[in-house]
């Protein structure tokens, strides 16, 4: 423990903008909430974030609000300003509970307790194979680990059954969806069902064989678009991808990712803004730029105003909206002409312009 407080507080020195954790996936699932304390009691002393993805989202393992209580409880013991990532209802089991996630971060604002969350507008997510789908008991010890034991004739089926009940909790085969598959880019837009059909087994089966290839990258469609909706509209959540850079050409083309890459605030803006008024379009760019600016600390982003960096969207509230979709993730949005960053054109008249002026952000004036 001591080694890794060293370790976190020289990153936050060095500049790092938070501490963070996955308690959701190995190795982070293993870790008991006295660890996470101690850890975020670094962030806490500098000002900084503790950002979670928290230890469940549905019923895969405590549940969501256990796990909402448990990173409520790190904010409380530790006074760090806690981030959830990313706020959802994830699984029958807890569909139509978005106001009672809402209330209870509300409950504990009024405790004094900081905390608030962010959210991508869409009723999928995306993560590893593994993550998705595994047990974390199988999982300890890393991939050569969990081969040995898939090879157990005794651990094999406890396996299976378990990836049956995940499927069960989640959705069902059917809304996992193969996003990246190096061993077989042939899996990508392939469901469970489908790969499961074309292999003769199992779904469970059919996960344990695209593993003895390679690990994959899946998108599940496990929420309700009523609960996205709710979470969108409250004040406290801000609008986050939960994306990566990737590009329509060169290496960063490549599988079927989740579109939210791309398509994150211009499918805010289109569809909750303008089709549905779910919040107004000033609230909307609040929760794009000065709300998560402020979460993270940041005295010079955020806003438009004197000292402040030249961050700009021009976008037209008219025809702005996202194109990329869950079959053809690669493509840009529409109605956003040009993008300035640190006072420089990026991208004007939909083009870019060649420009990089952006930097790496080490502190809270940055």
């Amino acid at each position: 423990m001591d080694r890794m407080k060293r370790l976190v507080a020289d990153s936050l020195d060095a500049g790092a903008m938070g501490f963070s954790t996955g308690l959701f996936y190995a190795p982070g699932n293993y870790a008991r909430l006295e660890e996470v304390i101690e850890l975020a009691e670094a962030a806490a002393e500098r000002g900084k974030v503790y950002s979670t993805h928290m230890r469940d989202e549905g019923s895969h393992s405590v549940g969501l609000f256990v796990a909402l209580n448990e990173a409520i409880e790190i904010g409380r013991r530790t006074g760090v300003r806690v981030e959830v990532s990313h706020v959802k209802c994830m699984g029958p089991s807890v569909w139509g509970r978005a106001n009672d996630v809402l209330e209870l971060l509300e409950r504990t604002r009024d405790e004094g307790i900081d905390i608030a969350g962010d959210q991508y507008p869409y009723t999928a997510g995306s993560t590893g194979l593994t993550g998705a789908l595994f047990p974390r008991w199988a999982l300890d010890g890393g991939r050569e680990a969990t081969l040995e034991r898939m090879g157990d004739s005794e651990l094999r089926p406890r396996l299976l059954a378990e990836i049956d009940s995940t499927y069960v909790h989640n959705r069902n085969p059917e809304g996992v969806v193969i996003a990246r598959f190096v061993p077989d880019p042939h899996f990508e837009g392939m469901n469970m069902l489908q790969i499961s059909e074309e292999l003769g087994c199992g779904a469970a089966e059919a996960a344990l064989r695209l593993y003895e290839m390679g690990e994959a990258q899946v998108i599940i469609h496990m929420m309700q678009d009523a609960d996205v909706v709710t979470i969108a509209g409250h004040p406290l959540i801000s609008v986050a991808s939960d994306g990566s850079s990737i590009s329509t050409e060169g290496v960063l083309s490549v599988g079927r990712p989740h579109p939210r890459s791309y398509g994150t605030n211009p499918r805010f803006l289109a569809h909750l803004v303008r089709d549905r008024g779910v919040v107004a379009l000033a609230e909307a760019v609040r929760k794009m730029t000065l709300l998560p600016a402020t979460r993270m600390g940041l005295s010079r982003r955020g806003r438009i105003a004197p000292g402040f960096a030249a961050d700009l969207v021009v976008f037209d509230p008219e025809t702005v909206a996202d194109t990329a979709t869950f079959e053809s993730p690669h493509s840009y949005a529409a109605g956003i002409p040009h993008v300035a960053v640190n006072g420089e054109l990026v991208v004007e008249a939909g083009q870019f312009t060649g420009r990089t002026p952006g930097k790496v952000i080490r502190g809270f004036g940055d």
